[in-house]
């Protein structure tokens, strides 16, 4: 038997000015998911790396493999009202959040861009880019 459940709704934030541009360019902005339910760390690292590997181009995920490995390594488990927020301060680089807290920070425009395309790219499953 399959079935949809709700897993999680997503935010994107960003400057009034940006909206109408390339959700990957150049400008502050924020991807604030608040989980429905329980999910394990593995999951949400499994779940974004496969779609991370489909996404960008192997010589796109070598750039960047080390800062993907240590921001995974900084993911927890979560349960129903948590949220995780990834932040991109052209800056700072990008913050991985918990409730708030600043679980890692990974600087450069490099990582930002490759890995929130996961959820900004043309090809996400997710489609939260911005609608025209």
């Amino acid at each position: 038997m399959s079935g949809i459940f709700h897993v999680f709704d997503a935010t994107f934030s960003a400057p009034l000015e940006a909206i109408t541009r390339d959700p990957l360019d150049e400008f502050p902005k924020e991807l604030e998911f608040e989980y429905a339910r329980k999910i394990g760390s593995k999951q949400l690292v499994g779940a974004a790396d496969k779609i991370l590997r489909k996404n960008v181009s192997p010589a796109e995920l070598a750039e960047i493999e080390s800062q993907v490995e240590e921001l995974n390594a900084a993911y927890r488990d979560v349960g129903r009202g948590d949220r995780y927020t990834l932040r991109y301060d052209p800056d700072k680089g990008t913050s991985l959040l918990l409730n708030g807290d600043v679980l890692h920070e990974v600087p450069g425009e490099d990582f930002h861009r490759i890995y929130f395309s996961i959820w900004l790219g043309p090809e996400s499953p997710f489609d939260l880019r911005p609608q025209s």
